[in-house]
């Protein structure tokens, strides 16, 4: 439920916090009824950004790929621009080959400047 939506709760001391939210319908004699799962992922939440922080200031680029032959590259940071020239959205929507990368000109050009 709302998979791919920040869903909130309210604490009773009036917090808000991060929820995620399972439902499962359950046939029984007396008709369907639902079964309802609320957890909080404030913590969850907080190490994410907490990880997406530090990667981002890492002085290289850092990506996260598939392995199982689905969608080659999930994430990259936007350190590629500076290194390579090429926008995140550029390169997760290109998908360049990162097997010939370093025949790449912009990578050659990165290569003779050092």
């Amino acid at each position: 439920m709302g998979q791919g939506v920040d869903l909130f709760g309210r604490h009773k001391n009036g917090t808000k916090i991060s929820v995620e939210i399972s439902l499962s319908p359950l046939q029984t004699e007396l008709g369907l009824f639902v079964i309802s799962t609320i957890r909080d992922i404030s913590e969850k939440r907080r190490m994410q950004a907490r990880y997406q922080t530090l990667v981002e200031e890492l002085p290289a680029v850092t990506f996260m790929a598939s392995l199982d032959g689905g969608v080659s590259e999930l994430y990259v940071s936007p350190q590629i621009e500076q290194l390579l020239g090429f926008s995140q959205k550029e390169w997760l929507e290109n998908d360049p080959d990162l097997k010939s990368l370093h025949n790449h000109p912009r990578f050659q050009t990165l290569l003779e400047s050092l």
